[in-house]
């Protein structure tokens, strides 16, 4: 079952946007509601995030936001940012919290079938790397067994370090999921770290 929400890996222009049935729905629903329920997260600097000096929010998913209000709506500020996690983005999609949500997230075409939901073109690409301190010394992914690896709940990586222990055959090695990125971020040690692949 379609529940024509969009979760936003992307954004084109707004006629393009909501293409299926349900989706129309949605978008005759923001129409009639004059503001646009946008989810986004507000702890990602650069992507979605409050600035707690100016008490607004920032970052290029909120940028979308604003955007998709402005095509749709004909205001940019027509938006109402609704806070979302790796694991509630797509609870506040299949609930109606969120009309549309802007935020980091793995396109899986799993996820797309199995959830509902249509994603939108990618608007960024990246890979996955593990943080690591300077001083540990370590220079590979391989060198981790026995080491705890922190990534958010519900995000793609959890799945990815999952299968990335299994593969190597790690024995001791733990995954510890935090709430938002701001959490785990406040558990990283202020030392220098380094990016292993």
């Amino acid at each position: 079952m379609k529940y024509g929400k969009l979760l936003a890996a992307g954004l084109t222009a707004a006629a393009s946007l909501w293409v299926s049935a349900a989706s129309a729905a949605v978008l005759d629903t923001v129409k009639q509601r004059g503001i646009l329920n946008c989810g986004t997260d507000n702890t990602a600097p650069g992507f979605g995030y409050l600035n707690t000096k100016t008490g607004k929010m920032e970052g290029l998913d909120v940028d979308f936001c604003r955007a998709m209000a402005a095509a749709v709506l004909g205001d940019a500020a027509k938006v109402n940012f609704v806070v979302v996690t790796d694991k509630s983005r797509f609870n506040a999609l299949q609930t109606g919290q969120v009309d549309v949500v802007f935020a980091h997230t793995t396109v899986k075409p799993v996820r797309e079938s199995a959830i509902g939901i249509d994603f939108l073109p990618i608007s960024f690409y990246d890979g996955t790397g593990v943080m690591v301190k300077v001083a540990s010394g370590v220079k590979s992914v391989a060198e981790l067994d026995g080491a705890t690896i922190c990534t958010t709940q519900g995000s793609g990586t959890e799945s990815t370090l999952a299968g990335t222990i299994r593969q190597r055959g790690f024995k001791n090695t733990k995954v510890l999921t935090f709430e938002n990125l701001a959490r785990l971020i406040r558990q990283s040690a202020p030392e220098r770290l380094a990016s292993v692949v």
